[in-house]
């Protein structure tokens, strides 16, 4: 008898111990059943056991993809035949305990269907399809779900990249910045999203849709340019543009639709884990969703004015709404009022790469390549702005352009020289490079190209050779010289004629003498 009432305390503790990380059991009340027919990957018919009444069972707390219904037309959703069988499989004719809520609003849907947990062999069952990546989170108010440790496990699918996740960012369009709850009247004064093309093409949005039940629906003018934005928001693009006369007017603005509560960004939702958007495309395949927390940053985006960006476009999100958890290390507040719609975002993490894509020589034009590099070591497509470039104190604006920027920089000395970069408007993002200039003319040494700050008989080797083939290298310059040898300046002009000759000459003779 101990070992029999020993073996039921260890059953009982295993099942509530598994249940008990998922639910609150005493806020409701259990009942045995049989699953007699599969309707859908989420909703099936079940037989109780003691009346012998059927009833039709909504699992709570996820959303599996639509099957096809063909009196409207519409296809199976991506997995829904997969979520569908997987529910047949592991149900059809077995028997369950069907939890319910104890509250009589939390026990039934609009269309009268019983909402449930399944639970199947001490699992619960519900859960189970999001593990697999055949369910999302569908988090209504219920006193019998524990939603923190519901959202760990959708986590870890998306993690995983399992089934419905698969597909996030194939298309490259990702959700840039959210603003749900603007300072003042949210009606009035222009909540949006910005959507960002991570690209080199133009991507069609046509058949896409977006929003907390995808209300919004994109067609076929709607496209966003390679490394580009569009932007939907609750008001009338014309107002938008008004507040906001800074987004460049190629941007498309879109007004979103609403679902049925008249809600485009929800500012609070029971549970908080709720607070979610999904952009899928065409094919109804999930390419982001983000599942925001206005509590992020101190509420800092709060009824503040300020709006929510993303640091990273290439890292996913995971749907971890939690404060302090790995979606919150990725979004942040915006230091800029009414946030960046349409621009790059003004917490990106940004340093500045810059290359001499010709050899730097005194008085030659040297070309200057300036590039944006995010915090993954990959060009910044999406940056644009105008960069402070400093050499020997003196500061010339570059303008960056989908993250390269290209300037003409003239060199007065020898030695070492530091060209330093700086953002404008952001004096933490910036870039250094030591340069060593040699002299006009100094082609190398015998038998390689490496400058040794001479004009001997080797650079005349070299100067004849490019000269006689008409290599670019041999422009020096144009007649048109400022200042003195060794350091005047001779704005290059593209070809290699009578002025170059006359230039090495120049340099040749000054060695020559001042040795």
């Amino acid at each position: 008898m101990r070992l029999i009432v020993a073996f039921l305390i260890i059953i009982i503790s295993i099942a509530n111990g598994f249940c008990g990380e998922l639910l609150y059991v005493d806020k409701g009340s259990q009942t045995s059943c049989t699953v007699v027919e599969i309707t859908d990957g989420d909703t099936v018919k079940v037989r109780v056991l003691e009346s012998g009444a059927t009833l039709t069972v909504r699992l709570l707390g996820i959303n599996t993809p639509e099957t096809a219904k063909p009196q409207k037309g519409t296809p199976d959703e991506p997995y829904a035949v997969e979520a569908m069988q997987f529910t047949e499989k592991e149900l059809l004719n077995g028997t369950i305990s069907l939890l319910v809520s104890n509250n009589a609003q939390q026990m039934q849907d609009m269309y009268k269907r019983t909402l449930g947990v399944i639970i199947h062999q001490g699992e619960v069952f519900n859960t189970k399809l999001m593990a697999n990546g055949l369910a999302t989170r569908c988090f209504i108010n219920n006193d019998c779900l524990n939603f923190p440790e519901w959202e760990k496990i959708e986590v870890e699918a998306r993690k995983q990249g399992l089934c419905l996740w698969s597909n996030i960012g194939k298309q490259g369009i990702v959700i840039n910045e959210l603003h749900p709850n603007p300072k003042g009247n949210d009606a009035s004064e222009g909540e949006f999203v910005e959507l960002f093309n991570t690209t080199d093409k133009t991507v069609s949005l046509d058949g896409w849709n977006f929003g907390i039940d995808e209300n919004t629906v994109f067609g076929e003018r709607d496209t966003i340019a390679p490394y580009g934005y569009l932007i939907l928001t609750n008001i009338l693009p014309q107002y938008f543009r008004i507040m906001h006369p800074e987004i460049p007017k190629d941007v498309l603005i879109i007004k979103a639709s609403t679902n049925q509560h008249g809600t485009f960004l929800s500012n609070t939702a029971t549970p908080p884990e709720n607070l979610v958007v999904h952009l899928r495309d065409n094919k109804h395949g999930y390419q982001d969703s983000i599942t925001y927390n206005l509590k992020w940053d101190n509420k800092e985006t709060d009824d503040t004015g300020y709006t929510l960006e993303r640091i990273d476009t290439n890292r996913q999100n995971i749907g971890d709404s939690k404060v302090g958890g790995i979606d919150d290390e990725n979004w942040g507040t915006s230091i800029v009022l009414g946030g960046t719609p349409g621009m790059f975002n003004s917490i990106g993490t940004v340093c500045f790469e810059i290359i001499p894509i010709d050899n730097p020589m005194l008085g030659k034009a040297t070309a200057i390549r300036i590039k944006a590099i995010g915090s993954n070591n990959q060009i910044l497509n999406d940056y644009c702005g105008t960069i402070a470039l400093t050499i020997a104190g003196v500061i010339s604006d570059v303008a960056v352009v989908n993250g390269i920027g290209t300037a003409s920089l003239f060199f007065s000395r020898l030695g070492s020289l530091t060209i330093a970069a700086r953002d404008t408007t952001r004096g933490d993002r910036h870039g250094i490079k030591e340069i060593n200039p040699t002299l006009l003319g100094d082609f190398g040494q015998k038998g390689n190209e490496l400058a040794d700050n001479k004009i001997d008989f080797n650079d005349l080797s070299w100067f004849s050779y490019y000269w006689n083939t008409k290599n670019p290298k041999a422009d020096l310059g144009s007649g048109k010289c400022t200042g003195n040898i060794p350091a005047f300046i001779s704005p290059i002009d593209g070809k290699v004629d009578f002025s170059d000759l006359m230039i090495f000459s120049g340099m040749w003779n000054w060695w020559n003498m001042a040795r």
